[in-house]
């Protein structure tokens, strides 16, 4: 993340989707007394403090939040400190390689938040965090489908050649193992993929969701907060790049440029997987 504080102040519709549908995954997750459980790209740390949080106080659990951020975690010691939270700046990839106790426990529960659509090799992801969660272990997860106005325009704008040179590199953080044809082929697909990686799919679906902006500089300050590439832009590329993005989420929302407000479309994938025990 390039600006955590910016990025707690503008994620209200990553917020709304955690508030809707964490509680309805913890539901559907095993729980057991002293549960480990793992927050996986925990970012600036409010969902994990606002709603798994409670559930592992009530099991008397521990919670290990982990993101690949300095600049995030930092934020969220700072902003959600607890003693029941220990944060932990990793890259889950690198595992051993990092000599990081905490990454090599193996978890009761996994549940990650607007991450999985962040990451490139997704089949290599699922392989390593079926790896630490424990058999008999649950696994929730919300993710973004390329039906999004962020990689929307993203990609558009790492294809034009005024941009092209600062995005370099964009196409790796753009995951276009989401796109699918449908619906429903969409959620037999992601479906197969747990399934390819070990899990039993308890529940999986694909969902429509609106977020209604009443200032569109909210969105534009949001999508700032989480481009990589911003600090490779002078102040004056920057405001250029604002009102580029400004164009390309207006034309994705039917409004028009001038427009004050706007209605977000999107959709996420919900769901919960299990490891199965050891036959």
């Amino acid at each position: 993340m390039f600006d955590p504080e910016t990025y707690a102040k503008t994620n209200d519709l990553v917020a709304q989707d955690a508030a809707k549908f964490i509680p309805r995954m913890i539901k559907e997750m095993k729980w057991t007394q002293g549960d480990k459980v793992l927050d996986f790209g925990c970012g600036a740390g409010n969902v994990g403090y606002n709603y798994i949080l409670p559930q592992v106080e009530k099991w008397d659990g521990t919670l290990c939040s982990l993101d690949i951020s300095s600049k995030m975690l930092e934020y969220a010691k700072k902003t959600y400190p607890h003693p029941r939270i220990k944060y932990i700046c990793a890259d889950i990839f690198a595992g051993d390689d990092q000599n990081n106790d905490e990454i090599l426990f193996n978890f009761n529960n996994i549940i990650s938040n607007y991450v999985f659509h962040q990451i490139r090799e997704i089949r290599k992801l699922l392989l390593r965090l079926h790896s630490i969660l424990l058999p008999g272990g649950s696994m929730g997860f919300i993710f973004l489908t390329n039906k999004n106005w962020y990689f929307q325009a993203l990609q558009r704008l790492g294809q034009m050649d005024k941009w092209k040179p600062y995005f370099e590199g964009y196409e790796h953080i753009v995951a276009d193992w989401t796109v699918y044809n449908g619906k429903i082929n969409g959620e037999e697909k992601f479906k197969g993929l747990m399934q390819d990686c070990g899990f039993t799919v308890k529940i999986l679906e694909i969902v429509e969701r609106t977020f209604f902006y009443e200032d569109i500089e909210v969105v534009l300050d949001l999508w700032s907060s989480v481009n990589i590439f911003l600090h490779r832009l002078s102040e004056k590329m920057q405001n250029e790049l604002r009102e580029d993005n400004r164009k390309l989420i207006t034309e994705f929302a039917g409004v028009s440029l001038h427009s004050k407000s706007l209605l977000m479309e999107y959709e996420i994938v919900y769901g919960v997987v299990d490891k199965p025990l050891n036959l």
